[in-house]
């Protein structure tokens, strides 16, 4: 079956095999919404979660964004709160 292209892309579908694939693609998913929205650079996201949710100003939390960042983070509850902040900035 031919694959359908937006922008030159090739998009490509599949069914996660289980739930630690179905969050690992959600957590790819919200990083790109925050790469859209402008915050291309780690250090920026960064910075904006801080800002935003105290929680993520300690250095083990401060793991957890670089992990998420790199691909290597994918937990329902931080998922959450990722995708609170997108909401929160996309209503200002």
């Amino acid at each position: 079956m031919p694959q359908k292209k937006i922008y030159g892309m090739e998009v490509v579908k599949f069914k996660p095999m289980d739930e630690s694939q179905k969050l690992a693609i959600e957590a790819m998913k919200i990083k790109n919404e925050f790469v859209k929205i402008g915050f291309d650079r780690r250090s920026a996201f960064i910075g904006l979660v801080q800002d935003n949710l105290n929680k993520y100003r300690d250095y083990k939390s401060v793991n957890v964004l670089i992990a998420f960042w790199v691909g290597r983070y994918a937990k329902e509850p931080f998922l959450e709160d990722m995708r609170n902040l997108l909401e929160t900035l996309k209503h200002e």
